[in-house]
């Protein structure tokens, strides 16, 4: 008989890690029959899902207050079908916060159930961003944790959490290599990479300031300058609306499946929200400087409980800083432009400088197996 596992992701990279946590699965244990909450990849892998992915694409502490209502009716949705259809295990991916409570109250429907299943989280709580405070309900919420940064499993309790080291997909993607002999000396001087975020409040928050800086770059500093803006197609209208009023010329929008990796690899600097993107960016060689703006909410709790000295994970992977960063009131038209003008001036020492964390990136954030699903294979194998 097949195993039947539920799965629950929220937001376009989970999807995307989903379904690879779906393709280990299906090539450790045979085809496998999949429920729960997911995206189009995870329905290519053969997914039933009843629940819109997007209730779980939710930006800062503010978001999730407002979202409580909605989000305690998911839980309870989708707590009745584990507890009705009984899965072998099941896997969390990412949403931390929905995903811990949502764990913990999946534990105790069990022991009054007097049945039980292995619950497994992918990607590991930063704990190391907010505090080792955090980690005690991740340890009594799951039972193993996929870790994508080298130094995540060392920081839990394995006597209570089988934690293991299963690398960063994106450090085995070819596409994301600056050159592919490893030369990343062929760059689009004049292109600068515009990434204002996936989610709509971020695009919102930053991209009308990033087009007025990019504007006035254009115009007084450098006219034969590029910019492109690679995206998914279901922001795309909501980013042309925000576009449509903006003087700036020679500026593409690109939604093909390759916008990321190609504007990543070709263009001289990016100007990005702080997230993910900005691992990529550094895998790719990508010099730039990095932005977000806080809700006054979520300043006040990074005030008190973030520790880190910077938000940018390539920084923090390597204790080193190469990425400039704005942040919140710091985030205006000038310092942009500024920023900018640096990139430009220093575009050779940047470059060279990026190409050589890349490669470190790349050797740290992978494992000894040929790819990141192989790799995902072996650590269910240590933990189921």
């Amino acid at each position: 008989m097949a195993a039947r596992f539920f799965i629950l992701a929220g937001e376009a990279s989970g999807d995307t890690l989903g379904s690879e946590v779906m393709q280990a699965c299906n090539s450790a244990y045979g085809p496998c029959s999949w429920f729960g909450m997911g995206g189009s990849k995870m329905g290519a892998q053969g997914l039933t899902s009843e629940e819109d992915m997007e209730e779980l694409s939710i930006i800062g502490i503010a978001g999730v207050v407002v979202a409580l209502p909605r989000l305690a009716s998911l839980a309870d949705r989708l707590l009745e079908q584990i507890m009705q259809d009984r899965p072998d295990a099941v896997f969390t991916i990412d949403s931390k916060m929905f995903s811990v409570r949502f764990a913990l109250r999946l534990k105790q429907r069990m022991r009054a159930a007097g049945w039980s299943a292995p619950i497994i989280h992918v990607v590991a709580p930063t704990i190391w961003a907010w505090g080792k405070w955090r980690k005690n309900g991740f340890e009594d919420a799951f039972d193993g944790l996929i870790c994508l940064f080298p130094f995540e499993p060392a920081l839990f309790n394995q006597q209570k959490v089988k934690a293991v080291f299963a690398g960063h997909p994106a450090a085995w993607r070819t596409d994301l290599e600056p050159h592919p002999n490893g030369n990343n000396t062929k760059r689009n001087k004049n292109l600068i990479c515009l990434l204002p975020g996936s989610r709509w409040r971020e695009i919102m928050t930053h991209l009308p300031v990033f087009l007025q800086a990019c504007e006035t770059y254009q115009k007084e500093h450098h006219p034969e300058a590029h910019f492109c803006l690679p995206t998914l197609p279901y922001l795309r209208p909501r980013i042309e609306a925000i576009c449509a009023e903006s003087t700036l010329n020679n500026f593409s929008i690109i939604d093909d499946k390759d916008a990321v990796s190609d504007s990543l690899t070709q263009a001289s600097s990016t100007l990005c929200v702080s997230g993910t993107v900005t691992l990529e960016a550094a895998l790719a060689g990508l010099p730039g400087t990095v932005c977000y703006t806080l809700s006054w909410l979520d300043s006040l709790f990074a005030r008190f409980f973030v520790s880190l000295k910077t938000p940018v994970l390539p920084d923090i992977i390597l204790a080193e800083a190469h990425y400039p960063v704005l942040l919140s009131k710091q985030v205006t038209h000038d310092n942009l432009v500024a920023a900018l003008l640096v990139e430009r001036e220093q575009f050779e020492a940047r470059r060279d400088a990026l190409d050589d964390v890349s490669k470190r990136l790349r050797t740290l954030l992978r494992t000894d197996e040929p790819d990141f699903v192989s790799s995902l294979h072996a650590c269910l194998k240590q933990i189921l």
